[in-house]
């Protein structure tokens, strides 16, 4: 007697394999959105076996695992996928299930005959005729969830599995969530509303008429025709139609009564009978015909029966509309998730125009548009769902959380629809956030102005809530290691990108500016990797951009540059923009680097000229009102850097600096927060021009004071050098400068004990101590050594810098003056 196969030890099995308990772990098999699967060798019982691990242990997953693992434990039936064990090991959970050696029918549907397809229709349904008579509904039939291994005559043996949706209905209501569950593709009309009241046996008949379907012909069925019947492809056996037919009514009444039924008529088909679909359909025919030839029908047609005809003939028609609608709604669904799955492609092509592509999506969404407003409310979740994923691929962030909302209020409260709300959520509110901070009526002190607006919580990936949670770390390790697990889903290394960035920006405003710069290097790579495959993808390139961005301001604020990362970025820059030109988030990356660019050349002294009026050309002739946040930030800084030239070079700011300050504000979104310069610049303006700066400074400052607790080091820094500002104003124009002396000297001695490593603080520092040398001379032997050792430890850190040069100038005329 031969060996069964299954107690073979398999080729891969040897001393090198990790052995987990009582389990050697083999190859990976898959990876789901609850764990992944490896085979592995159970060492007690001697057979292989498909063990699924829990990858991450959080209360929701956890309840839904072992549902799953209690449910299928219940059903024993051959063509189901049997289950062996579940244990615990080293804190994780896993279930050890039967080894299925081949693929799923979604993935062998293209080779499969048409008798062979209805063979392994017809096992499947009487197996889940077995699980019905337990009184459970599986609710999640498709094609991925039906494994397939040849036998050893040859034929195809079909296994059902993952019960992860599956519901008892003898349970308590409250046991199961309200939203909608399941693949839309495959969902029955009750299901797709979420009447859990009318989920039945019926409810898997129709998720099988619909596998069934796909599977001959690889695409859904059509909107009903007048008469409610489902398109179907016509190239299709007569009888086989008929079946698929039945399966796919609105009704469930009028689906098969049992799925052993339907598995019945399926072996009918096969064996060239009748099939039970069809004469029910011609005798329905044949009645018809008997009606329209006998006179007595005109009888029918009076009195009550004229009132009985009308109100049969309006719940006819009432249920053909349902039928065209909900037919309408799923074909929403399946457009989406095509259309998801075809641009999700093209971001995978190296670099190219995608506008031919947003133009298409944004024609499509019209046209989804007008079909959705005449559709009846309790079917528009499925087109809101549609219009909000088409949104999200054209990165209109604001309208794709306000259609997803739609779907979410409407019932579709799927993982799909949580999770692109939460992501469009984070965009709109991070967006909202910046124009908070930006507003020049409010102090920037680096804090959130804004949180994600309330709603639904997503159940799709764990990096996805952390990163929701603002807790970033967490948000790193899960979306790494999804990124790990699934190397071609770049959008998991943005996120690991985002989050390592906001990390850096953490660690940059406590002052921890060596831990911010490997943060930032990490952000970087992270983002690299995902370019890799996400060649064309927009945003993956702002992610790249925003933590190379931090990693050259860090540069500058040190004197050095990473060697060749202004040339990436460069590169990085123009290639993105070729995506999409009007792309807000590429334009701004575009601006950044040539204002960073220019601020590189001042420090070398050299030109900045060529570089700002590249960005000023490109403002004018690119930018469009209204004027993100950024980009307003980008305006203002390109203007009073052109402003800074000009007066470096005429004594003159000329009408850059009316520009610069026209629409200013607040960037504490950036490195720095930018306006305190712009504005410290218009003051050193107008003292230069005789006229007294004191206004702009106390509008400023009046701001900050008192000055918040938590203020990053950097902004103490600018506030410190309005406070030199006025005092040398006020020691040139005969007033005591001892109180703005000694605030500014507190501020920087405040910032470089919050950042050691700032090479401004301490040139601060030391021009506090100069001004202070001026106003008490008596004073000299002590403080001229203590402002030279400030520049000294200034020079050490970072040999450029604009208050390192102001510093240098100044105890040159201290020691001239001897």
């Amino acid at each position: 007697m031969p060996l069964d196969s299954q107690q073979l030890q398999p080729a891969w099995l040897n001393a090198q394999c990790p052995r987990e308990g009582r389990y050697v772990i083999g190859p990976l098999l898959g990876r789901g959105g609850m764990g992944d699967v490896h085979e592995a060798w159970d060492l007690v019982l001697c057979r292989a076996v498909a063990l699924k691990e829990l990858k991450v242990i959080e209360p929701a997953a956890l309840i839904r695992f072992l549902h799953e693992a209690q449910v299928h434990a219940r059903v024993v039936h051959p063509n189901i996928c049997r289950l062996y064990d579940v244990d615990h090991y080293e804190g994780g959970l896993r279930v050890a299930m039967q080894l299925v050696h081949g693929s799923n029918l979604e993935q062998a549907r293209g080779e499969l005959s048409i008798p062979e397809a209805v063979a392994i229709l017809a096992q499947v349904a009487q197996a889940v005729h077995v699980v019905h008579r337990l009184n459970l509904i599986h609710r999640d039939l498709k094609p991925s969830n039906i494994l397939l291994e040849r036998n050893g005559e040859g034929a195809w043996t079909p296994y059902v599995c993952d019960f992860g949706l599956a519901m008892a209905l003898d349970e308590s209501a409250l046991t199961h969530t309200h939203g909608v569950l399941g693949t839309p593709a495959y969902m029955a009309p009750e299901q797709l509303l979420g009447d859990r009241q009318r989920i039945s046996p019926a409810t898997d008949v129709y998720a099988l008429g619909g596998t069934l379907y796909v599977t001959l012909t690889g695409r859904p069925p059509g909107v009903p025709s007048r008469r409610g019947e489902p398109a179907l492809d016509p190239a299709l056996p007569r009888d086989l139609r008929a079946i698929i037919a039945k399966c796919l009514e609105a009704d469930p009444q009028l689906r098969y009564a049992t799925a052993s039924a339907l598995a019945e008529d399926l072996w009918r088909f096969q064996q060239g009978v009748p099939v039970q679909a069809s004469r029910r359909r011609s005798l329905m025919a044949l009645g018809r015909t008997g009606l329209k030839r006998s006179k007595s029908w005109l009888l029918v047609l009076t009195g009550a029966g004229l009132t009985t005809g009308y109100w049969m003939a309006h719940q006819a028609f009432t249920r053909t509309a349902d039928r065209r609608q909900m037919a309408l709604s799923q074909q929403f669904l399946l457009e989406a998730d095509d259309q998801a799955r075809e641009f999700q492609q093209e971001l995978m092509l190296p670099l190219h125009d995608l506008q031919p592509s947003y133009a298409r999506i944004r024609a499509q969404m019209e046209r989804d548009a007008l079909q959705i407003r005449a559709m009846a409310p309790q079917w528009r979740a499925q087109g809101h769902y549609a219009l909000g994923s088409a949104s999200f691929l054209v990165r209109d962030f604001a309208v794709a959380k306000t259609e997803m909302e739609q779907a979410w209020a409407g019932g579709l409260q799927v993982p799909d629809v949580a999770e692109r709300l939460a992501l469009a959520d984070i965009a709109v509110a991070r967006e909202a956030e910046e124009e908070a901070q930006f507003d020049s009526q409010r102090a920037a002190t680096g804090k959130a102005a804004t949180s994600p607006a309330p709603g639904p919580n997503p159940s799709g990936p764990a990096a996805v809530l952390a990163y929701l949670d603002k807790d970033y770390l967490k948000g790193a390790i899960n979306s790494h290691a999804a990124f790990l697990a699934a190397p071609w889903n770049w959008r998991a290394a943005a996120l690991e990108s985002a989050c390592l960035g906001e990390l850096a920006r953490q660690e940059q405003d406590a002052g921890s500016l060596a831990t911010a710069r490997t943060r930032y290097q990490e952000a970087v790579a992270a983002a690299r990797a995902g370019l890799a495959t996400g060649q064309s993808d927009p945003g993956l390139y702002h992610v790249y951009f925003q933590a190379a961005r931090g990693l050259v301001s860090l540069g500058l604020e040190w004197g050095e540059l990473p060697a060749g990362l202004l040339v990436e970025l460069q590169a990085a820059s123009t290639r993105a923009l070729s995506l999409d030109p009007a792309d807000p988030d590429l334009q701004d990356d575009w601006l950044a680097f040539h204002w960073l660019r220019a601020r590189q050349l001042q420090q070398l002294g050299q030109d900045p000229g060529p570089e700002l009026e590249a960005a000023r050309a490109f403002m004018t002739t690119w930018v469009r009102e209204p004027l993100s946040p950024r980009l307003q930030a980008d305006r203002m800084l390109i203007y009073w850097q052109l402003a800074e030239r000009e007066f470096l070079r005429t004594g003159d700011a000329g009408p850059a600096l009316a520009e610069a300050l026209k629409t200013s504000g607040h960037t504490p979104f950036y490195y720095r927060d930018y306006l305190w310069e712009v504005l410290n610049f218009k003051a050193r303006v107008d003292a230069a021009r005789g006229v007294d700066p004191r206004p702009v400074l106390d509008a400023a400052l009046g701001q900050l004071q008192p000055l918040q607790q938590g203020t990053p080091w950097s902004l103490k820094e600018t506030v410190a050098a309005s406070w030199l500002i006025r005092a040398q104003w006020e020691s040139a124009h005969g007033l005591d400068p001892s109180a703005s002396t000694l605030k500014a000297r507190a501020l920087a001695e405040s910032a470089r004990s919050q950042n050691p490593d700032s090479a401004s603080a301490c040139a601060l520092e030391g021009l506090a101590l100069v001004q202070e040398l001026k106003a008490s001379p008596r004073e000299r032997p002590r403080l001229l050594p203590l402002a030279r050792e400030s520049l000294s430890q200034a020079l050490a850190r970072s040999p450029r810098g604009l208050n390192q040069t102001l510093l240098a100038s100044a105890l040159r005329e201290a020691g001239r003056s001897n």
